[in-house]
């Protein structure tokens, strides 16, 4: 298992070590559709070739995701993130040791700069490598530094947390304002992979008896005649979010993708009609070729 820090770094991995390594690589990010994401993990999980597996990943593989690797590779980061990759190698205790090595990227500082945990760890990291400072210690030491960065937060809300309030946390609590956008991409989905939910595609007039995929186009087209929140609707967002994934809102010469895509976004969602360009239901998203033909193309329009 190798993971880094970001989609863009996690492709180049992938394609990197797909040309090295005589075995089968995967890559695991959020630019996967979940229908992806679980058909890979599924597999992982029951992989017992002689060759070996690697899966490049990037922070997808943290939370939630039961699979179990020999060694592991991680990109510095928070510390946080760390400790959540290591309960990726040997999970099942099947080895009688084993190691997740740690290199430096280069840019993990820049990528957490503006995450108080970075400024704690740097400060930190030295005594905790040399073992002057214990894990419990440096915990200790972190969450007091945080109280007292977010005395205010701590008031505010601590009341919700010890009466379980989760409706009042959920409504006015807002922990990460991520700079992300979504991109719809409308490839087509076999039918055979979708059978949980064939009654309710059946009800939304999406497919037919005779109809062995679900067209990525007509969902869009249902979502944009309806002109509803696939939020608010939950029935038809479990049909909506099969064709959606989360991007970074990267710069691309002094301009977001998201400026760059304005004119055509119909919300947060970009559909991404030319997907067959720079995405594949296998691989994800190639961020490098997405913001090359996007930004390229608004240069070509002016």
């Amino acid at each position: 298992m190798v993971v880094v820090n970001t989609v863009k770094e996690s492709y180049r991995m992938y394609e990197r070590l797909k040309s090295i390594i005589d075995g089968e690589v995967y890559i695991l990010n959020s630019t996967l559709l979940d229908l992806r994401k679980r058909e890979l993990i599924d597999y992982i999980k029951k992989y017992d070739k002689e060759k070996p597996l690697v899966l490049v990943s990037t922070q997808s593989i943290e939370a939630g995701v039961d699979l179990d690797f020999d060694v592991g590779f991680r990109a510095f980061s928070l510390l946080d993130s760390i400790i959540q990759t290591m309960g990726r190698v040997n999970r099942n205790a099947r080895l009688k040791s084993a190691k997740l090595f740690l290199f430096d990227d280069g840019n993990w500082k820049r990528i957490y700069k503006s995450d108080e945990r970075e400024k704690i760890l740097e400060e930190n990291f030295s005594k905790f490598k040399s073992g002057k400072l214990s894990l419990n210690e440096f915990y200790s030491l972190t969450i007091e530094k945080l109280k007292k960065k977010l005395n205010v937060f701590t008031l505010d809300y601590l009341d919700y947390f010890k009466d379980l309030k989760f409706k009042n946390i959920d409504k006015e609590l807002k922990l990460i304002d991520g700079d992300t956008f979504s991109l719809f991409i409308p490839l087509e989905i076999p039918l055979s992979k979708l059978n949980n939910i064939k009654k309710l595609l059946l009800e939304y007039n999406l497919i037919s008896d005779k109809d062995k995929v679900l067209q990525g186009k007509k969902v869009w087209k249902v979502y944009i005649d309806n002109d509803f929140s696939y939020v608010e609707n939950r029935l038809f967002s479990k049909i909506f979010s099969l064709f959606v994934v989360s991007l970074y809102n990267y710069r691309t010469d002094g301009k977001s993708i998201k400026e760059i895509l304005k004119d055509e976004m119909n919300g947060e969602f970009y559909f991404a009609e030319d997907f067959e360009k720079y995405y594949s239901y296998k691989d994800g998203l190639n961020v490098e070729k997405f913001l090359e033909l996007k930004s390229s193309r608004e240069y070509d329009f002016l």
